[in-house]
């Protein structure tokens, strides 16, 4: 009789493998760009940006150093809305909180302290065999949406592999002084591929400002003539008391972990409320990828107690692209504001920030 095989082990087993292949790779680039010392020629101020050969995404780097604590690093955005977002000032400790824990960023630090260094990083050290010693530690998050932050694996590691390949090509020209110009205030280093001549890869320096940002990227929810959601949502009466509600979401500010094992996330908080008495008509909680789910258990709960209101008001690009489709389909207006007095008060009293 043949030798039984453990499918999922051998899987596990083969991405271990790659993972440790990955880290190998990236450890060595990591260190090629400290020996570069880029955070002696450009601050925290000049980005340095990279667009791929499919020309599908605009990644930011930023130089960061802490002279508190003696440790150094590199940030990398993966897209100019969270790079923008990052070097945007809030108004008050409530919006610094959500933004941050709205951000997707992948942070490489280099620290003098072992005891610095995150757990399950020692666990890729320990795995490869590697000690640094009385020298630096280098370590690598990413700080995924609504979640705390974890080691990259898979994908994610050959994402930031990527990445810091090709910033370590935009350090080292500008370094060798290889580049047009001097590099001033208000400059980027940009590092973008053009099938021109024996060197299709150019890396050059201009002003920020002369940089094209593509416009974010957005999804617009959209519900089937079909679904059954939407044709018992359709039957439902109009509302006679509530005629305007508000929905808005946020997250509670502390993190919590379905296993201690597992990555720290911040739950999510969906409220919708009478936009006139400011009563709450429904809340809905979860993880962060439940926000979709949240959003409209929320609404057909509202809904259902209610009736259909005459508008729906919402503060955010997502809100509206959530709920425009479906407010069309029935005959309801969905409206974008500034303000939502009413959800703002019903998140705060939930503890969402």
């Amino acid at each position: 009789m043949g030798k039984t095989i453990d499918f999922k082990k051998a899987a596990q087993k083969q991405k271990r493998s790659r993972d440790n292949r990955l880290w190998r790779t990236l450890l060595n680039c990591i260190y090629a760009i400290a020996d570069l010392c880029p955070w002696e020629v450009a601050g925290p101020d000049t980005p340095f940006v990279y667009i791929p050969e499919k020309y599908n995404q605009m990644i930011f780097f930023s130089c960061v150093q802490d002279a508190v604590d003696g440790s150094f690093g590199v940030v990398v955005y993966p897209s100019p809305q969270e790079y923008l977002a990052a070097t945007h000032e809030r108004a008050t400790g409530r919006e610094e909180m959500r933004s941050y824990i709205e951000s997707d960023v992948y942070t490489v630090t280099f620290t003098p302290c072992r005891a610095d260094v995150p757990e399950d990083m020692l666990k890729v050290y320990r795995r490869l065999g590697l000690d640094f010693k009385g020298g630096l530690w280098p370590w690598a998050i990413h700080k995924r949406r609504g979640y705390l932050g974890a080691v990259p694996e898979g994908d994610d590691l050959a994402f930031l592999m990527d990445c810091l390949g090709n910033f370590h090509m935009q350090v080292k020209a500008l370094c060798q002084g290889v580049l047009q110009g001097k590099l001033k205030e208000g400059d980027a280093v940009l590092r973008f591929f053009m099938a021109d001549g024996r060197e299709p890869w150019k890396t050059a320096i201009l002003p920020f400002a002369e940089l094209e940002l593509p416009p974010a990227p957005r999804t617009s929810v959209v519900m089937q003539e079909a679904a059954e959601t939407l044709k018992e949502l359709r039957s439902l009466p109009p509302a006679q008391l509530v005629q305007q509600m508000e929905f808005d979401f946020s997250w509670l500010a502390e993190p919590v972990q379905d296993k201690p094992s597992d990555e720290p996330f911040f739950p999510v908080v969906a409220v919708v409320t009478d936009r006139k008495s400011g009563e709450p008509l429904a809340v809905r909680g979860g993880r962060p990828e439940e926000l979709l789910g949240c959003a409209f258990d929320a609404w057909q709960e509202a809904l259902h107690k209610c009736g259909v209101p005459k508008i729906l008001y919402v503060g955010r690009d997502e809100s509206l692209d959530l709920f425009e489709d479906f407010a069309k389909k029935r005959g309801d207006r969905c409206k974008q504001v500034k303000r939502l007095p009413a959800a703002a008060k019903m998140l705060r009293d939930c503890g969402a920030v």
